[in-house]
Parts: structure tokens; C-alpha cells; sequence
């Protein structure tokens, strides 16, 4: 038997927002123009976008 639990989509609607919040964070490391960018941000970007994705799957499991 599993348990059935109601998640409020109050609660779903601020995890999507943190994860537009990720997005906007993860661009605005990619605009490096005024930066000299040694390649030092490539890995943080990459896994600020991986858990960015994670938190958009999670989002979707919990809307059903």
C-alpha cells in the first residue's frame, strides 16, 4: 500500500519559481562579456543547470 498525499500547488508554484530563479542565475553567469572567463564557470553552470532540470522533474511528479 502506498500513501496518497495532497501537495499544495502553492507549494508546486513556489518550487517553480526558485527554478526560474536557477534559470535566471544560470544565464546571467553565461553573459561573461564584461568577465574574463578562464572556463572556471562552465562546470558551475553545468551543475546549476542539472539541478535546475531535477527540481523541474520533481515539479512535474508532484502536479501528477
Amino acid at each position: 500500500m502506498s500513501a496518497t498525499r495532497t501537495i499544495p500547488v502553492d507549494a508546486i508554484d513556489h518550487l517553480h519559481q526558485i527554478g526560474d530563479e536557477l534559470r535566471t542565475i544560470w544565464l546571467a553567469m553565461g553573459n561573461t562579456v564584461d568577465l574574463e572567463d578562464d572556463g572556471v564557470l562552465t562546470p558551475v553552470r553545468e551543475a546549476l543547470n542539472g539541478s535546475t532540470n531535477r527540481l523541474e522533474d520533481v515539479c512535474k511528479l508532484m502536479q501528477g
